[in-house]
């Protein structure tokens, strides 16, 4: 009896647990070619055809280091597509070139080339979630990738079954799995002879490390996914209560942030460590373990990086050591903030507010403040994210025909390098930059008469009514 039907009830199970998606979702698989994303593709027009979600297309990406192999991989998946009547979209990127240009490593180019295709293929097939075909393999891999970096709980968590747009449907399934099942189908898929090069740390994990783990524990794949499960809830637990000790002992305004010393005292070290870290990085500083120790030694330090520690009383004082103008900004380790329209998004941590309101008739309004701007409503639609920058964000400037990289727009809008992780961006469902929040407007968020609405997006420092960031 076949045991087709068994892996895409237990996949579609899993996309139900998790909420990754509904039955309204429009879908965009990613798909290299391999095993793992073909699979991926299987399953989902199988869920779908069934009226769970919708599959609007495929999306590949090209990198431009493989040669022929490469070329021989995007016409295997528009072949693909095309026998299984879905759109495709195929995009080549000669990823080395973007590696020495941003003067990155290969493995952080194709990671940010990706994720541009990816918010490119919403877009196009106007869908809102990206399915990935990571599966149980590659978590078991990254878990042990990051504990050899003597990495924390968080990282131990590994990949999120949903983040953001991006869901993972196959984390809880074995890679012989979907293969096996492949066979059974009949279905071919394409090996990347680069899995094979040792000189890639996850290949030589996944070559020699995991098989001497299944050798103590057969089942040693599954034994690690299920720790980055666990440590998934307990440090969704521990941020949850560092977020409520944080709005009762901290304090940001006008760039600095001063903390109730015996109430941070007070805390169990997980949590006084959380709250250490987050006021660290709204000072612009990385919140590494030698700076985070610094601050909860409660001893003052005049100078720390930029950053000047004082004890006042009982509280400890954070303070730029050269200050130009305040920003205090979201975090790079929140994550992604949902904006509804109409809603507001408050970070008590950063010391800010969000707000858009509801749906407007257009009307000639012209908007000098730097924290306040109107947004075409279609640009709006689905609700915003607000997030922190990351290498490779782009944006179009309104009145310009061409998209500019983020890192352009700080140097020429003089924002110092320590800073820019703080300014939030306000983008689309999609993960399209729309507002550089006090600095740049994309041209998608262009209001034109021929626009079916505008929200007005503003920007405020908690405490202050009139001053913008």
């Amino acid at each position: 009896m076949s045991r087709v039907p068994d892996l895409v009830r237990r996949v579609r199970a899993f996309v139900e647990h998790e909420s990754l998606w509904d039955c309204d979702t429009r879908l965009v698989a990613a798909v290299s070619g391999g095993s793992d994303s073909v699979a991926l593709v299987h399953l989902l027009a199988r869920m779908t055809s069934a009226g769970h979600g919708h599959l609007a297309g495929l999306v590949h990406v090209h990198h431009g280091i493989r040669g022929a192999a490469a070329d021989a991989d995007a016409a295997f998946v528009e072949t693909l597509a095309a026998r299984l009547g879905v759109a495709v979209l195929i995009r080549r990127v000669d990823v080395p070139a973007r590696a020495r240009a941003e003067d990155w490593s290969l493995e952080a180019a194709g990671r940010e080339v990706r994720l541009e295709c990816y918010a490119e293929a919403l877009r196009t097939f106007r869908a809102g979630r990206v399915a990935l075909g990571h599966t149980r393999g590659d978590q078991a891999e990254t878990v042990l990738l990051r504990l050899a970096r003597g990495t924390g709980p968080r990282g131990l968590a590994a990949m999120a079954p949903l983040n953001g747009w991006r869901v993972r449907p196959l984390l809880e399934v074995d890679r012989e799995a979907l293969r096996a099942w492949l066979r059974r189908l009949g279905e071919p898929w394409c090996e990347d002879a680069t899995n094979a090069d040792l000189r890639v740390p996850r290949n030589r994990v996944r070559a020699e490390v995991l098989p001497a783990l299944r050798a103590v524990n057969p089942r040693a794949d599954e034994a690690l996914a299920r720790l980055a499960r666990l440590q998934a809830a307990d440090v969704a637990l521990l941020e949850s209560m560092a977020e409520e000790a944080w709005i009762r002992i901290v304090t940001v305004h006008d760039g600095e942030v001063r903390l109730s010393w015996p109430a941070l005292s007070d805390l169990p070290r997980a949590l006084a460590t959380r709250v250490t870290r987050r006021a660290l990085q709204v000072m612009g500083l990385r919140g590494d373990e030698h700076e985070t120790a610094l601050v909860l030694s409660g001893t003052p330090r005049r100078h720390m990086d930029r950053v000047s520690m004082q004890r006042l009383g009982a509280d400890v004082v954070l303070r730029r050591a050269a200050t130009r103008r305040a920003v205090v900004a979201v975090p790079a380790g929140i994550g992604d903030l949902v904006l509804a329209v109409p809603g507001t998004v408050t970070i008590e941590l950063a010391g800010l507010e969000l707000s858009a309101d509801g749906l407007q008739p257009v009307a000639d309004v012209v908007l000098d403040d730097p924290g306040r701007v109107c947004v075409c409503a279609d640009a709006a639609a689905g609700g915003l994210l607000v997030r922190s920058w990351r290498a490779g964000d782009r944006i179009q400037p309104l009145g310009l025909r061409g998209h500019r990289k983020l890192q352009d727009v700080f140097v020429d809008r003089k924002v110092p390098r320590d800073e820019r992780p703080l300014v939030p961006l306000v983008c689309a469902h999609d993960g399209t930059v729309l507002w550089v929040a006090g600095h740049v407007l994309s041209e998608r968020a262009r209001v034109t008469t021929r626009s079916s609405g505008m929200v007005v997006l503003k920007i405020r420092r908690l405490g202050s009514a009139r001053r913008p960031l």
